[in-house]
């Protein structure tokens, strides 16, 4: 069975740091026990210190809202 973390940040969580750093904790947890498969990002939270974690350990993850005007790789 496939699991997939759905990054869900409302405006207020954005303003609180505890908010932040614990999903930064759920992440790590999430990463190193392999409790999921793939991880949607919701732009643009992409830039975040979650992401950097995600890319640090090769986790695999996709960006949702992202137009494609934004995307340097084309």
């Amino acid at each position: 069975m496939t699991f997939i973390y759905l990054f869900i940040t409302l405006i207020m969580q954005l303003n609180n740091n505890l908010a932040l750093s614990s999903r930064d904790e759920e992440v790590k947890y999430m990463i190193f026990h392999h409790s999921v498969d793939e991880f949607i990002l919701l732009y643009p939270i992409e830039l975040d210190k979650s992401t950097n974690l995600l890319k640090l350990h090769k986790a695999p993850y996709a960006v949702m809202g992202k137009s494609l005007d934004d995307n340097d790789d084309f």
